[in-house]
C-alpha cells in the first residue's frame, strides 16, 4: 500500500516543475542546515584548544606567567630549591639532606614528640659546634633562650627581591657562643654563633626559619647551598634577578668577542648584558659549571624585551631535552674591566 503511495508522489513531482522546486528547497534547506550544525560543533570543540594553544605558546604571555610565579612562588608548596639570594647559614659541607622529610619545611611527624605538626623551618645537620654565620647584613634582633628552641639568634636582613621583609631565626645554639646582642649589625657571611643541642632536640643540627613579611616560608625560597654561591665564586646578594627565555644550542663556532663557543659555559646574551658578564641559571647549578655561564656572543634573535639568552650545550640529545625554557637567572653584577679581562682570559678580543 505505502509503495504505489510513494510511486504516485515521486511520479508528481518528477512532471510537476514548481512542485520539483518546492522539494529541492526543502532537502537543500535541510542538508545546509546539517552541515551548519557540524561546522558549529567542529567549531565549538576546536576553538578552545587553538585559542589555548595560543596561549601556551605565546611568548610575551609565558613570560608573564613565569613572573607571577616567581613572585608567588611562596606560595607554592615543594618548589623551593635552595637557589635563593641570600647565603647558606652553616659552613658548605654541611647541606640540607632532603632524602629525610623530617628536615623539610612543611608538616611531618615530630621526631620526638611523634605527633603531626607543621615544621616551620628546616633542620640542617652538623655537628655541635659548626660555625653558623649571618645571611646577608642585617640587625640582631634577638640573642638568648627561647623556649624549645633553645638559644637562639634572629636576625633582620632586610628585603628579598621580591620586596619581603625577611627575618632569620637559628635555633638550638651552644650556650655562650654568641658575643653580639640586639641591635647590633652583622655582615653577610660573619660568623655569629656554633650549632649545639639546647631546647627540645635530638642534637647535632640546627633548626633554621625564616618569616617574610611576618609569615614563615621555607627557608630555601631566600638562601642557596649552590656550590657556585657557597664557594663564593658569585654573589647573589648583588645580583639581578629576571625570568629569561632561553634556547640550547649545541653548534660550534667563533663569538662576536672572539671566544670560540664553549658547552655548558657560552651564552649569547640579550643587548644589555656586557660581553663578559656571568649570569647563574639556577635549574643548571647541577652541572660541572654550577649553572654559572659567561656572556660571550650576541644572536640573531636575541631580544632585550623578552629577556632571550642562547645556551650552548655538550649533545644534541641535551639541546633537544632543554628545547627552549622560561626560567628564572641571576645577572652577576661586576664592573666592565672585570668583564672585559675574562674575555681576554677566554681567548677573545681584548677590548680594554
Amino acid at each position: 500500500m505505502a509503495i504505489p503511495v510513494i510511486a504516485k508522489a515521486a511520479t508528481a513531482v518528477a512532471t510537476d516543475k514548481k512542485l520539483r522546486n518546492i522539494v529541492l528547497g526543502i532537502l537543500a534547506g535541510f542538508l545546509g542546515l546539517v552541515l551548519g550544525l557540524v561546522l558549529t560543533l567542529v567549531y565549538i570543540l576546536s576553538t578552545p584548544i587553538t585559542m589555548l594553544t595560543s596561549i601556551i605558546t605565546n611568548p610575551d604571555i609565558l613570560a608573564v606567567v613565569l613572573q607571577l610565579k616567581t613572585e608567588y612562588q611562596y606560595l607554592l608548596p615543594g618548589k623551593a630549591n635552595g637557589n635563593g639570594q641570600f647565603a647558606w647559614p652553616l659552613d658548605a659541607e654541611y647541606k640540607l639532606d632532603r632524602s629525610d622529610e623530617t628536615n623539610l619545611f612543611g608538616e611531618r611527624v615530630h621526631p620526638i614528640y611523634g605527633d603531626v605538626r607543621m615544621h616551620t623551618g628546616i633542620d640542617i645537620q652538623a655537628p655541635d659546634g659548626s660555625n653558623c654565620y649571618a645571611i646577608g647584613d642585617g640587625t640582631v634582633v634577638y640573642a638568648g633562650m627561647n623556649g624549645g628552641w633553645g638559644n637562639t639568634i634572629i636576625l633582620n636582613v632586610g628585603k628579598a627581591k621580591d620586596g619581603k621583609e625577611i627575618t632569620a631565626f637559628y635555633c638550638h645554639l651552644t650556650s655562650g657562643s654568641w658575643s653580639i646582642n640586639a641591635g647590633d649589625m652583622v655582615k653577610r657571611g660573619q660568623q655569629i654563633a656554633l650549632t649545639g643541642a639546647t631546647g627540645s632536640t635530638q642534637g647535632g643540627h640546627i633548626h633554621f626559619e625564616i618569616k617574610a613579611d611576618g609569615e614563615y616560608v621555607d627557608p630555601m625560597l631566600y638562601i642557596s647551598d649552590s656550590d657556585a654561591a657557597l664557594s663564593g665564586e658569585i654573589d647573589l646578594s648583588k645580583a639581578e634577578m629576571v625570568n629569561a627565555q632561553i634556547t640550547a644550542y649545541c653548534d660550534y663556532g667563533t663569538t662576536s668577542s672572539g671566544t670560540t663557543t664553549t658547552a655548558n659555559r657560552t651564552v649569547a646574551g640579550y643587548p644589555s648584558l656586557e660581553s663578559g658578564t656571568r649570569i647563574y641559571i639556577p635549574v643548571r647549578a647541577d652541572q660541572p659549571n654550577g649553572g654559572v655561564y659567561v656572556v660571550e656572543d650576541r644572536g640573531g634573535a636575541v631580544d632585550e624585551e623578552r629577556k632571550v639568552i642562547d645556551m650552548w650545550l655538550p649533545t644534541e640529545a641535551e639541546c633537544l631535552s632543554w628545547g627552549r625554557q622560561y626560567v628564572p637567572i641571576y645577572v652577576i653584577q661586576e664592573d666592565s674591566a672585570t668583564k672585559k679581562q675574562r674575555i681576554v682570559d677566554l681567548g677573545g678580543y681584548d677590548f680594554r
